[in-house]
């Protein structure tokens, strides 16, 4: 009984001085900030802090946890995308299954493959296999005016290097010179107009694709320094047919012939497998897609995991869907109190409440190798990812592990602390409705919640 009386009173201390703390930090900091947040000792039912706790906000990347987990639970941390290279008498056809990571490398090493099968000559035409997905490459509620980020990439059955090119533009030797620009990989899928010039200091200086008219034209304006060198990352329209057109370069490297064109279709039965790639294994991919907030990892899964549970092809509605099963059958979320329609966060319509994450996080900690699996995907406070510059105070670092999120309006951090007793906290703080920069609550707010969550606990 005096030990059950110490720990209630231990909790209430903890639970009176973590509210004050926060509460006076949201004061200080901006007092008419919407946010909602949720703070509980895993291992205790009760939570230990609540601002509008139920009230729904949209999270940006933080969705990215719910994605993961529901990968993990749909496909299995063994799980691999496959792509395929298959022949038959007349045609080549490359089958895609919705692989993140697959590379220039990876195609080179698929055409290699054939080569060392003696095939000399395709009498008909490449195919492309991109049904394993439906035909919308944009996710419901993304942003129009967010198209030709690296960020941004049209989400495909089949995708090579991102979906996207880099290009690297240097100002020339002297002042007045055009600067050289450089494709990599080089691809007649891309085009660049060079308007650029050398100048003695860097102004306006903009490297943009034709995203509003969806041109795979780069156009290059403003003033370079002499030899100055930047590099670009730049999504492409068509992200098949982009991996069409290095196919078609890798042929004629390796002497190959094609006789026919590139297109669009579905594999037949017929057609026999010459050569296959297998992504890394899932673990692999949430990592990246958490660490780096990856946004074409996120939304392949989430297709993929609707391709799963609902079968072909993997579509935004049964990703959705897929995921509100997971999380209404294993994390026990009432049905019709939220809405996810992406996996990366991009999406404006998305509503969550800062208890149904911490929700979430509990489901996941009951099951103890569920659990040690996913927190390794996490970003972790001055160590990695996108917390690798935040938190970096002693107390802190290595700490935190935790999901960032945020966008213009948006911000967000979703996660676990691990205590000084080793006890794990899970905690949810979601920002929105603000025109100041997202970075802002960032450290001034979020950063300062954990602190505040570590030296109180």
């Amino acid at each position: 009984m005096k030990y059950l009386l110490l720990t209630f009173f231990y909790f209430e201390a903890a639970f009176c001085g973590l509210s004050e703390r926060i509460d006076g930090l949201i004061q200080r900091v901006d007092p008419d900030a919407h946010i909602g947040i949720e703070i509980v000792l895993l291992d205790e039912e009760k939570p230990l802090y609540q601002k509008n706790a139920s009230h729904l906000f949209t999270p940006a990347s933080t969705a990215k946890i719910l994605t993961g987990a529901a990968a993990f639970f749909f496909l299995g941390s063994d799980f691999s995308f496959k792509t395929e290279l298959l022949i038959d008498d007349k045609n080549l056809y490359i089958k895609g299954s919705g692989d993140p990571e697959f590379s220039s490398k990876d195609l080179n090493a698929l055409i290699l493959a054939l080569k060392e099968k003696n095939v000399t000559v395709i009498k008909g035409d490449l195919i492309l296999d991109n049904t394993c997905f439906d035909k919308l490459e944009k996710g419901p509620g993304w942003m129009w005016d967010d198209s030709g980020e690296y960020w941004n990439v049209p989400i495909e059955g089949l995708t090579v290097d991102h979906g996207c090119v880099e290009l690297v533009l240097e100002g020339g030797n002297s002042l007045g010179d055009l600067p050289s620009c450089a494709l990599s990989p080089i691809t007649n899928h891309v085009s660049i107009k060079n308007l650029a010039i050398t100048a003695e200091q860097e102004e306006d200086l903009d490297v943009k694709r034709r995203w509003i008219t969806h041109e795979n034209v780069i156009e290059i304006r403003g003033k370079i320094p002499p030899r100055k060198a930047k590099t670009y990352a730049i999504s492409v329209e068509s992200p098949s047919l982009y991996l069409g057109d290095l196919c078609l370069d890798l042929l004629k490297k390796h002497h190959i012939k094609l006789e026919g064109s590139v297109k669009r279709g579905k594999v037949p039965k017929s057609a026999e497998v010459a050569s296959a790639h297998f992504s890394s294994s899932l673990r692999t991919i949430v990592q990246k897609m958490m660490k780096e907030s990856d946004n074409l990892y996120a939304d392949s899964l989430f297709k993929k995991i609707g391709e799963k549970r609902f079968g072909p092809p993997g579509t935004w509605k049964k990703g959705s869907l897929a995921l509100k099963e997971y999380l209404e059958s294993f994390c026990k979320l009432k049905e019709g109190k939220y809405t996810v329609l992406d996996g990366s966060g991009l999406s404006r319509y998305n509503l969550i409440a800062p208890h149904q994450f911490t929700t979430v996080l509990k489901a996941l900690y009951k099951d103890p190798k569920q659990f040690s699996e996913f927190v390794s995907t996490l970003p972790i406070s001055a160590t990695d990812g996108s917390l690798k510059n935040r938190m970096q105070e002693g107390n802190l670092k290595g700490r935190v592990f935790a999901k960032t999120g945020g966008m213009s309006g948006v911000s967000s951090l979703v996660g676990f602390v691990k205590l000084k007793t080793n006890k794990m906290a899970a905690f949810s703080i979601l920002i929105n409705g603000f025109v100041n920069s997202p970075s802002f609550y960032k450290t001034q707010l979020e950063d300062q919640i954990c602190k505040i969550i570590l030296e109180e606990l």
